[in-house]
């Protein structure tokens, strides 16, 4: 089991880019192959839901990602995972069978696999340039496919990663077929109060059929455990080949703005007998 943090794999990340010299935004992960000297390959079959491997001959690499799900952003998330099988500590001596093959499969809850899943998205999308952009676009939806667009990145990975690093109130749903798979949350819309569903859940608006973005404005009480009265708006999308459907709320009322409106009480004048 391995246990390198976040905030090591981030840094991890940050020095393969500096290394290198991947200043863009997109990175190159071909480039990055050729200077590491790892080369990328990939096959046009279904592996059972193999979405990448890395092998290893000696102290030779390569990385083979599946192309069977015809998504860019999807395959350089695969590759970018296997790069962090190959730079974080221990995951060489650990990963591979005797055949010296590791497979990497979607949704494992091995920890090798979430710390690669982690340095992938800090490769991908690395908090410096993230936040540099996160700021750019308006809150939510428009946010994340602004996001998504700059660094070549899917919808999905970049929501995460958006809920991880804005300071605005929000929160992200990820569902399918009804049910509830994840909910992410910033620390600032947390300050309102629990969250009202939680993975397993019944999705509380699963009629959606459209691949069009659907936006409304709500009470953040439909989806935060609290009694006030508080703007919110909420933006939906399915991802269409995926049979997944994406949910971000968001509110600009800060709760510190919120707690100063609260302590301040009106009292009746009084008038002189």
């Amino acid at each position: 089991m391995s246990k390198n943090t976040k905030q090591f794999i981030e840094q991890q990340a940050f020095q393969v880019r500096e290394e290198y010299g991947f200043t863009t935004y997109e990175i190159d992960l071909h480039q990055l192959g050729d200077e590491v000297g790892i080369e990328i390959q990939t096959q046009e079959v279904d592996q059972h839901g193999i979405s990448g491997a890395l092998i290893r001959s000696g102290n030779n690499f390569l990385i083979y990602y599946s192309s069977f799900i015809n998504n860019i952003p999807y395959q350089r998330f695969s590759i970018a995972h296997e790069f962090g099988h190959y730079f974080l500590p221990e995951h060489p001596d650990n990963i591979f069978d005797s055949n010296g093959f590791h497979a990497s499969s979607t949704n494992s809850k091995d920890s090798f696999e979430k710390e690669a899943d982690y340095f992938s998205t800090c490769l991908l999308m690395p908090k410096h340039l993230f936040e540099n952009e996160i700021y750019k676009f308006n809150d939510g939806l428009e946010a994340i496919k602004g996001l998504a667009s700059v660094f070549n990145t899917s919808l999905t990975t970049t929501a995460i990663r958006y809920i991880e690093l804005t300071e605005t109130p929000a929160m992200l749903v990820i569902s399918s077929k009804g049910i509830i798979e994840a909910v992410f949350d910033t620390k600032e819309l947390r300050k309102f109060g629990a969250r009202r569903y939680s993975k397993n859940n019944i999705f509380p608006n699963k009629n959606i059929i459209t691949t069009e973005a659907l936006k409304k404005e709500i009470s953040l009480n439909e989806w935060v455990e609290t009694n006030q009265n508080i703007k919110a708006i909420e933006e939906t999308i399915t991802l269409g080949g995926y049979d997944k459907v994406l949910t971000i709320i968001t509110t600009s009322t800060l709760y510190e703005e919120f707690e100063e409106h609260e302590e301040v009480q009106w009292e009746p004048p009084r008038f002189k007998k």
